[in-house]
This record gives C-alpha cells, structure tokens and sequence, in this order.
C-alpha cells in the first residue's frame, strides 16, 4: 500500500491571498461548523474555512458568521486546486453563496473586523486600565464603589429597550458589559474567580436548567420550562446548609425596584397556592386598599395604606400578565412627553402654567395627547413599506 499526502488546502489558499499568518490564522473545517449556531471564532483574528464544497454549505456559513460579523463584511472565497483555475474573489459576506467560485476545493477567508471586538479583547483593555501605568479612575475602584454604576448601567440599558433606541442599546450593553468585565477582574485580582470561572458558571447553569433542550426532559410550553427551572434551582441548593427555615421568597432580592420585588414575591408566593382564585378577588381588594387610604388620618397611616395600594396594583399586573416595573417605566416616560408638549403650546400662546385654572390646564392637556397621538399615527404610516 502506498500512502500518497494530499494536497492541503490551506497552503494554496494562504499563497493565494498573499497574507502573512505568522500574526495568528484560525482554521476550521465548514463542515463540522455546520451543526453550530453559533461560531467560536474569534473577530480580533483572520479566519480560514477550507472545503466550503457547496452553495448549501456557503449559504448556512454566512448566516453562521453574520452572527458575529456584520453583512457587508469583505470576505475571500479562494479557488485552488488541481481541476479548477486558481483565484480568488472579494465579495460581501452575504453575497457568498452566489459566487462561482464554490466547489469541494473552495476555501473561505474572514479578515479581522476592523477594531477589537472579542471578549478577550475587552478584558485585555480592562486589565489594562487595572495596571500600573493605567488609569488612576479605575485602580481606584473597588466591587463596592462601582454598585451605583452598574446599576445606572442596567436602568440606562432599559431606558433604551423602553424607546426601542437599537444604537442606544448598543452602546448601554457595552457599558453594561464592562462593569460585569470590571468585576471579574477585581475579583481576579482578590483570588476570588476569573472571567473563566464566570463564562463556565452560566454556561453550564443553563444547560443544567434546561434539559428539555440538553436532556430528555419534555415539555410543551413555556409554564413548564419555568416550572422545571424552580425543581432544578431547588433540587441545587438541596444539602446547602441552612440558617433559617426554608422559604419561597428566599433569593428575591431586598435591594430591587419596589414594584418589581413586589411582583416576584407575590409571584413567588402564588407557585404556592397562596393567591385569590380569580382576578375579581383582585380588584375587590384594590377597591378596598383605596377605601382605607381615602380613610387614612395620619402620615403614617397614609404611607402604610398608599404602600397597600401599590402592592395590589403589582398583583394585579401579574393576573393581567403585565409587568409593573416596564408599565410604570412607559407611563413615566408617556407622561413627560405629554408634558413638555404642553409647556411648548403655552409657551406658544404666552400663558403661564402656574396661573391657569384646572379647566384649562386639563384642555392644554389634552389637545397635547392628540397632537402626540397624530404625531405617531403619522410616523407609523410613514414607516409602512409602499
């Protein structure tokens, strides 16, 4: 028997382009990519896919790389071999699967994006900062200096989900993410855990949670997967020692938005069967905790029956599947846009808001509502396709 070696197909794609890889190259077979949703590529470095073999293959590659890669990205299909003339053609990485250029001798070539976009790349610059010679700002921070940042952070990231602000929310995750980044880094510092330890800790937490998705588990909706989740986090903390008597709020945290701990503790607490057997049990009771603040003598009494009104409102958006954090975040914004459009037509008609009676207060109001509702009817039918 004669063992003849085959001609790589990485050589003559690398000839080709006339790139230099000593600075690093990443290689991968298409075909074992095939299966994943998501690529472990890395876009800080070149990348080479050898033996995209056909125009079903390449058409699965680039939805593949467009999750990491924007659509326009120039990327290189590379002809090399023995039956086929040698070449190669620069296209969009969308456009690849319409290229001749594809056959089982075909290589695909990803350049780098054009700044430093992997997770690597972040707690490199991090780390950085960390350092001596890095930022006084940031050698300064502790886990604790940086709570109220990183709390703006995530409210400022919901902000931009509220107005739908896609570019905004861009830029809010990525401050987002480097508080998480920063994090790690101190706690790396302190010998606590790395990044490493992070990345795995969720990784597998959601494969263990989901074993309908990574096991045999089956389920049929979405109440179930949420049902499973609650076994599973219990069936974790089974044997975990113990100071208290176990309860169903234990986890809820003290410190979120009011209205939102409102809703997982009563959320929590009717997983248990301890809940009104249907919605009128919840108004009967919003009707009455309104009675008693109408009654309330005393600021004490009015606080503690004004806070009975808000809790049964946050229960009330559960049965109504409504979250009251996200529906009292919507009305503030609704009403401050109400609002400043009501100063700008009294201002336009030389009237000051702080003398005007409430009938025509409550008129400026509402001609601002429909000016508002117009403005929105129109931008809808503006961005209706024609």
């Amino acid at each position: 028997m004669t063992i003849i070696t085959g001609l790589s197909l990485v050589q003559p794609a690398v000839a080709q382009l006339g790139i230099e890889i000593l600075g690093g190259l990443q290689l991968f077979d298409a075909a074992e990519l095939e299966a994943m949703s998501y690529p472990p590529i890395n876009p800080d470095v070149p990348a080479l896919l050898i033996q995209v073999r056909d125009r079903a293959l390449v058409g699965k590659m680039s939805l593949l790389l467009m999750s990491v890669y924007p659509a326009g990205h120039q990327v290189a299909l590379v002809r090399a071999g023995d039956d086929s003339e040698p070449g190669v053609e620069w296209l969009p990485l969308s456009d690849i699967s319409d290229s001749e250029y594809v056959d089982d001798r075909a290589s695909l070539y990803v350049p780098p994006l054009p700044l430093k976009s992997s997770l690597p790349a972040l707690a490199e610059s991090v780390s950085v900062l960390r350092q001596p010679g890095g930022c006084p700002w940031d050698q300064e921070q502790t886990p604790q200096s940086l709570r109220e940042g990183f709390l703006e952070e995530a409210y400022e990231v919901l902000a931009a989900l509220d107005t739908g602000d896609t570019e905004n929310l861009r830029e809010e995750l990525g401050d987002l993410l480097y508080h998480v980044v920063m994090q790690t880094r101190m706690a790396a510092e302190a010998g606590q855990f790395t990044l490493s330890d992070v990345l795995a800790g969720i990784e597998a937490k959601l494969k263990r949670r989901h074993p309908h998705v990574w096991g045999d588990w089956q389920v049929s909706n979405s109440a179930q997967v949420l049902r499973n989740w609650e076994i599973i986090k219990q069936q974790e903390k089974a044997g975990q020692p113990k100071d208290q008597t176990p309860s169903a709020l234990d986890g809820i945290l003290a410190n979120l938005p009011a209205l939102a701990r409102s809703q997982k503790i009563q959320k929590k607490v009717a997983g248990t069967g301890f809940d009104w057997p249907d919605i009128s049990g919840v108004y009967d009771k919003l009707a009455e905790e309104v009675q008693e603040v109408r009654q309330a003598t005393t600021p004490e009494e009015l606080q503690l029956e004004l806070g009975d009104v808000l809790f049964v409102v946050a229960n009330l958006g559960l049965w109504l599947n409504v979250d009251a954090e996200s529906a009292l975040r919507e009305a503030n914004e609704r009403f401050g846009r109400r609002f400043r459009q009501v100063e700008r037509l009294a201002a336009d008609r030389d009237l000051t808001l702080s003398v005007l009676p409430f009938d025509a207060l409550d008129a400026l109001w509402e001609e601002a509502k429909a000016i508002l509702a117009q403005t929105t009817v129109a931008d809808t039918v503006q961005d209706e396709p024609s």
